[in-house]
Formats: structure tokens, sequence, C-alpha cells
């Protein structure tokens, strides 16, 4: 799995237990937040009603990060656990890698 086309191309996918997953999102309202704090439940509610949204990756329940539809993408400053930890540092790599990106 590249992490990095699957991204880019905004594909569904979820590991084996289904801990670490993303999914296109269009949804204009907030989804379950799980253990999100309040800070970052603001800056996903500003995100959607300012510029929408296209993608959503989650570890467990809890939104991790997200792209925005003008294409910029915020991701959690905060390790939920350590395996959350593990999904962050594999998402800030990805994200950090997709350009440029052979087709």
């Amino acid at each position: 799995m590249d992490l990095r086309i699957i991204l880019r191309d905004q594909q569904s996918f979820a590991n084996s237990p289904k801990t670490f997953r993303g999914e296109p999102w269009n949804e204009p309202a907030v989804p379950y937040v799980g253990r999100m704090d309040e800070s970052e439940r603001l800056f996903m509610r500003a995100d959607i009603e300012n510029h929408g949204l296209r993608y959503m990756v989650w570890s467990y329940n809890t939104p991790i990060a997200w792209l925005r539809a003008d294409g910029f993408w915020r991701v959690t400053q905060r390790d939920y656990s350590p395996t959350t930890a593990k999904h962050l540092g594999k998402l800030r790599t990805a994200i950090a890698q997709m350009r440029p990106i052979a087709a």
C-alpha cells in the first residue's frame, strides 16, 4: 500500500483491524470526533464551513487529518496513543512526499 498514491487519489483504505482508515468526505456536517480535543473540533468546523472537506483520515474513531477542498491538509498535533502516533508518522511522511509522484 503506497499511502502517497492513496491520499493523492483520495481512495478509501483501511488496515486489517480498521484502526487506520481514510475515505472521501464531502459531508457538510462535523463527523463523530472520538477523542479529538475542542481546539481541533473548532478547526474542523471552520474548515468545513469555510472550505469544505474532500477526504478524512481516522485513527480508531478519531479524525487525525483531513483534506480541505482547497487542497490544504490539516493534521492533528496530538498523539492520542502509541498506535495513533505511528499512524500520524505514516500520514505525515506520505503527505510530505506526495509532490511529485509519478502516475
